[in-house]
Formats: C-alpha cells, structure tokens, sequence
C-alpha cells in the first residue's frame, strides 16, 4: 500500500507543478534517458570490442555469446 500511495503522491506532485518546474523536471528526465542511452551504446560497442578481440585470438562463435551476450548473428556481422 505504501508504493501505491508514494506512486500518488508523486502524481499529484507532478500535477501541482509550476511551468518553470515542469520544464525543469522535463530537462532532468530527458538527461537522464540520454545518459542512460550513452551508457548503453558505449556498453554494446565495448561487447564488440571484446567479441572481435575474442574471434581473432581464436575462440569460436558460441564462446563468444557466452562471454559477451550477444547473438548469434551480431557476431557473424562483426
């Protein structure tokens, strides 16, 4: 019960805001998701890095998923 009242609290704080809140909480929100996105690009280049380090050392496809996560297929392409 305490999550449902937290969740309407919030809810009700969002809709009380003035407009220079808003916009101050929509900025913060949208930095948020392009830190979030960033991270997870940077992430998925580096399983590349390591998926073709792994490939020219030797090591076959299937170990190479197992490692990094990724699949089948994005490995073939590198």
């Amino acid at each position: 019960m305490d999550a449902a009242i937290q969740t309407a609290d919030a809810r009700m704080s969002y809709l009380t805001m003035s407009e220079e809140e808003m916009d101050t909480y929509e900025r913060i929100q949208k930095a948020e998701m392009d830190r979030v996105s960033a991270a997870s690009y940077l992430l998925r280049k580096e399983k590349h890095t390591i998926a073709r380090n792994a490939l020219a050392e030797g090591l076959t496809p299937e170990f190479v998923q197992k490692i990094t996560g990724l699949s089948l297929e994005e490995i073939a392409k590198l």
